[in-house]
């Protein structure tokens, strides 16, 4: 990795690697980035499309798991609202950071928005209003990490926030 990011996302959200990487079926952040710099050696920083899982809906098969990101299968399709997609930022290259986008220190720096396909921001909330699409169900994060997060060290440490009780 070309040295330090920011990600900067509420308690709420998950940035998700949905791609594989280097035959890996659950890469890692540290992954995905480096996968991204080579890709887009010209990025200031990175946009993630969000996807809302609301907690209303039914949880999936994993309903044994404590964890909400193990649960939730259930969402709404990926779109790219500018009030809710969330950035990992390359600090070097920035001139301006947001909360949800950002301004490059110059003109050589570009914003990448990242395809669903590659990573999505899943977006747990109660409510979603406005929403008029059909949801579907995505088991990509139950299948890909249940294993890495149930031994994730951030995880551990914000075990009363993101573990339901």
């Amino acid at each position: 990795m070309n040295g330090v990011y920011i990600l900067q996302i509420d308690l709420d959200e998950l940035i998700i690697p949905h791609a594989d990487i280097n035959g890996k079926k659950s890469p890692t952040y540290t992954e995905l980035l480096e996968y991204l710099d080579t890709q887009y050696p010209d990025a200031a920083y990175y946009r993630f499309i969000h996807s809302y899982f609301p907690m209303t809906m039914l949880d999936s098969s994993n309903a044994s798991s404590r964890m909400i990101s193990l649960r939730k299968t259930w969402h709404y399709p990926p779109h790219m609202a500018l009030d809710r997609s969330k950035c990992i930022y390359k600090p070097h290259r920035m001139g301006e950071i947001f909360t949800h986008f950002g301004k490059p220190c110059n003109e050589s720096y570009k914003e990448v928005v990242i395809p669903p396909d590659l990573g999505l921001m899943h977006h747990y909330r109660n409510s979603v209003r406005n929403i008029k699409f059909k949801a579907s169900q995505d088991f990509s994060v139950p299948l890909r990490y249940s294993q890495s997060f149930t031994h994730n060290d951030l995880y551990q440490v914000l075990y009363p926030l993101v573990y339901s009780k």
